[in-house]
């Protein structure tokens, strides 16, 4: 289903399907103001029909209704007024319908479903985001996809959250319903090169960096990425390898 289509008819009349970043809750007439209108604003701008921005339902809103409604093939309003049973509304400008459930030619009440569309992630967050970590951008990977995630754990992308909805994963969790849980990996989206050194090796500690001394030429600069069990991870940068070192340095000289 597209938004800016009229997809279906009830008892003859065609309804028209928008997409609106607030989903509509009440008919609009003139002189109504609010996020809604700004919202079917957008929308009708989106499809090729401009009009004002400015969250009031006015004359160039409503000629824009009109437009849209004559491409459709739609009969005029006779009221100033975009009546909510009018519309179909979607979550997105087009949407894969899962299941039409509705059948030609019979009664519809209030609340029956005539169709059905995929359940879909509104939002994504790894349930715990590690720390200390190492500095850089990270993605998630979820089964066979693969999604850059921010700082604080949180998918944020709609592109990322179809990728996400698209898993087999995702459908099998949220047939219970409210939040699923799905497992993910968490990794550095560029990889960085670990070495592991004793922390005895290490020396002028300072900011996350410290000195170390390969076995031949001059103390480097390397930072310190974390510890664990009597090891070191430190990285030189650059993609460098330090190559041996030795264990009981000189502290006496810096690499800074």
């Amino acid at each position: 289903m597209r938004s800016g289509s009229a997809p279906l008819a009830i008892d003859g009349r065609r309804l028209i399907a928008l997409a609106t970043g607030a989903p509509l809750w009440r008919s609009l007439a003139s002189g109504d103001r609010g996020d809604d209108v700004l919202a079917v604003q957008s929308e009708l701008t989106r499809l090729g029909y401009p009009t004002e921005q400015d969250g009031v339902m006015g004359r160039a809103t409503f000629r824009a209704l009109a437009a849209l409604r004559s491409d459709l093939k739609l009969p005029a309003a006779a009221d100033p007024i975009l009546d909510l049973s009018d519309v179909v509304w979607l979550p997105q400008a087009e949407v894969a319908v899962d299941q039409c459930a509705g059948v030609l030619g019979t009664n519809v009440g209030s609340g029956d479903e005539l169709i059905r569309l995929p359940v879909r992630a509104v939002s994504a967050r790894l349930s715990t985001v590690p720390v200390p970590r190492v500095p850089g951008p990270r993605s998630i990977t979820v089964g066979s996809v693969t999604v850059p995630v921010g700082d604080d754990g949180a998918v944020t992308s709609e592109a990322s959250l179809d990728g996400l909805s698209s898993l087999p994963e995702f459908a099998a969790a949220a047939q219970k319903g409210g939040a699923a849980s799905v497992p993910a990996s968490w990794a550095l989206s560029t990889p960085v090169t670990v070495q592991v050194v004793p922390p005895v090796a290490l020396w002028d500690m300072k900011d996350g960096a410290a000195c170390i001394q390969p076995a031949r030429g001059r103390p480097v600069l390397v930072r310190v990425l974390g510890s664990d069990l009597g090891q070191s991870f430190v990285s030189v940068g650059e993609g460098g390898e330090l190559g041996d070192v030795v264990v009981s340095p000189r502290k006496t000289r810096t690499c800074r």
